[in-house]
C-alpha cells in the first residue's frame, strides 16, 4: 500500500511540473503577464558624453614655425565621444511630458539621450535631476504618443522567497527577462559607493552590463526594485543582484519632479555602530541600534534632547539595528516634521521628539559636541605608556584615554589632544567609557575636565553653550 501511495506521488508531481513546464496559458504561466504587461514600461537608455581634448602640438613647430606666427593664438581642442547604455522605467506621464526613473551612473555627465521602447519608437531625453546619493536619475521626455506607465509596487512587503523578475536591456539586447527569487533584503551598498543612504534587494534573477536603472519586478507585475549593481570577480552575472527599493525612489521621483532636486533630513550627529565597551555594559549584551559619538551644537538633535552615548533604537516606528538604518531612516525623513525617536540612555528606554532640518553645506559646518573619542584606560594601556615616559604614570590610574578628537569639535577647541587621560568629569571620577558618556550627557553648559597630560594634572573647562 505505501509503495502504490509513494509512486502515485511521483507521478502527480511530475503531472504538476509539467504542467508549469509546458504552460499554454497566462493563467498556467504567470510569468507570460508579467512579460506581456512590464515590457512596454521598462526602456533602453543610450546616451552620450562628450568631451574636449587639447590637441597636441607638432614638436617640430620649435624648429620650423613661421617667426611672424601669433604666439598667443587659442589652443585648439577635439572633441571625443564616448557612449553607453542602461535601462529605466517609465514611472509617469504629465500631460506631454513623460518620466523616465534610471540609476544615476547611467545618465550622469550625459550630453545626449535616446529613449528605446519594444515597439520600435524612439524619443530624445533630458535629465530632470539626479540623487546620487541613492543612484537615482530622473529623465523626461515630450511626445503626444500614448505611453504606458509602469505600476509601482510596495518594496517594504517582500520576503525572501518571493519570485524576482528583471527586465532590462543586458549589454544591448532590449527587454530581456530573467526569472529569479529575491535572495535577501536589507543588504548594504559595496565598499566606496557614493550610494549610501539605500538599501538593497539581492537577487538571484540573471543581471548583467546593460541592466542597470531597469526594473525588478514582482509576480503581480508590480515594479519593486531599480536594478543597480552586481557582485562579481568577472563582470557578468553570478546571481549577485542588486536592487534599490522601490520605496527608496518614490520620494525621489516626486521631489525631482516638483522640486528639480532631493530634499533630505538632517538629524546632526556623528553617529557608528555601539562599541563592544558600551554594549557589555549594557542589561541586554545583544542590544542593536545606533551609537550617538557626537551632537551638532544647534541641530535638530541638540535641539531635541538627543545627547552623545544615546543609542536610538527606533525611528517612527521603525527599527534602527545599525548607524546605516539611522543614517537611511533620517535621510528619508521629511524636514519639518516631528519624528520619534525611542532611545537607550544609561540602561533605561526613553522617547523624545525631534524636528529634522533640511540637509544643506551649511548646516554640517557646525561644532561638535563634545568632539571626543576615548577608551578606558587598562593596565596594558598603562605600561606602554610606562614603556615610553621618562614619567611613570601609577598603576591605580582609573579614567579614560583619548584616542582621537574631532576636528571641528569643542574639544578640539579647548585644547584636548590624544593621549589626555580623563578622571574626573564635573568631580565624578570616570573608570571607564560608559562612565565618559553618563557624566558627559548630564553636563551642563560649562563641563569641567580632569585631565592627566604627560603625568602632569591639569583643568580644563568645555563650554556646551
Amino acid at each position: 500500500m505505501y509503495r502504490i501511495i509513494n509512486r502515485l506521488t511521483v507521478i502527480l508531481m511530475l503531472l504538476s511540473l509539467s504542467t508549469f513546464g509546458f504552460a499554454s496559458t497566462e493563467k498556467d504561466n504567470p510569468f507570460r503577464k508579467v512579460a506581456r504587461d512590464v515590457t512596454p514600461v521598462v526602456v533602453q537608455i543610450d546616451t552620450v558624453i562628450k568631451t574636449k581634448v587639447q590637441a597636441g602640438r607638432n614638436p617640430f613647430d620649435f624648429f620650423f614655425r613661421n617667426d611672424n606666427s601669433d604666439q598667443n593664438k587659442e589652443p585648439e581642442f577635439q572633441e571625443f565621444e564616448s557612449k553607453g547604455l542602461g535601462s529605466g522605467i517609465v514611472v509617469e506621464a504629465d500631460g506631454k511630458k513623460k518620466y523616465v526613473l534610471t540609476n544615476n551612473h547611467v545618465v550622469k555627465d550625459a550630453q545626449e539621450l535616446t529613449i528605446h521602447f519594444t515597439n520600435g519608437k524612439s524619443y530624445d531625453a533630458k535629465i530632470v535631476g539626479t540623487d546620487p546619493r541613492k543612484d537615482l536619475g530622473l529623465l523626461v521626455f515630450e511626445t503626444s504618443d500614448f505611453i504606458p506607465v509602469a505600476k509601482l509596487g510596495d518594496s517594504d512587503d517582500i520576503f525572501i522567497g518571493d519570485w524576482a523578475i528583471a527586465i532590462g536591456s543586458p549589454l544591448g539586447y532590449e527587454s530581456t527577462v530573467t526569472l529569479g527569487i529575491i535572495s535577501a533584503i536589507g543588504r548594504s551598498s559595496a565598499t566606496g559607493m557614493e550610494a549610501d543612504f539605500t538599501d538593497y534587494i539581492q537577487t538571484d534573477a540573471a543581471i548583467n552590463q546593460g541592466n542597470s536603472g531597469g526594473a525588478l519586478v514582482n509576480i503581480d507585475g508590480e515594479i519593486i526594485g531599480i536594478n543597480s549593481w552586481i557582485a562579481s570577480q568577472t563582470g557578468g552575472n553570478i546571481g549577485l543582484g542588486f536592487s534599490i527599493p522601490i520605496n527608496n525612489a518614490k520620494k525621489v521621483i516626486r521631489d525631482l519632479i516638483d522640486k528639480g532636486s532631493v530634499e533630505y533630513g538632517w538629524l546632526g550627529v556623528s553617529m557608528g555602530n555601539i562599541p563592544t565597551e558600551i554594549k557589555e555594559s549594557l542589561k541586554n549584551n545583544d542590544q542593536n541600534g545606533a551609537f550617538i559619538h557626537n551632537i551638532f551644537k544647534k541641530s535638530p538633535a541638540d535641539k531635541g534632547g538627543l545627547k552623545p552615548g544615546d543609542i536610538v533604537t527606533n525611528v517612527n516606528g521603525k527599527n534602527i539595528t545599525n548607524s546605516d538604518d539611522l543614517l537611511k531612516a533620517v535621510g528619508n525623513l521629511p524636514a519639518g516634521k516631528l519624528a520619534t525617536f525611542e532611545i537607550l540612555r544609561d540602561n533605561s528606554s526613553q522617547t523624545i521628539r525631534i524636528y529634522p532640518e533640511l540637509r544643506t553645506e551649511e548646516n554640517m559646518k557646525a561644532l561638535l559636541w563634545p568632539g571626543i573619542n576615548s577608551i578606558t584606560l587598562t593596565d596594558e594601556i598603562i605600561d606602554s605608556i610606562n614603556k615610553n615616559s621618562e614619567n611613570k604614570l601609577s598603576k591605580q590610574t582609573k579614567g579614560v584615554i583619548v584616542v582621537s578628537v574631532v576636528d571641528d569639535s569643542i574639544a578640539k577647541l579647548t585644547g584636548i589632544i590624544p593621549g589626555d587621560i580623563i578622571t574626573h568629569i564635573d568631580g565624578k571620577a570616570i573608570t571607564t567609557t560608559p562612565d565618559f558618556y553618563k557624566y558627559i550627557s548630564k553636563s551642563d553648559k560649562e563641563v569641567t575636565l580632569n585631565v592627566i597630560r604627560n603625568n602632569q594634572k591639569i583643568k580644563l573647562i568645555l563650554s556646551n553653550e
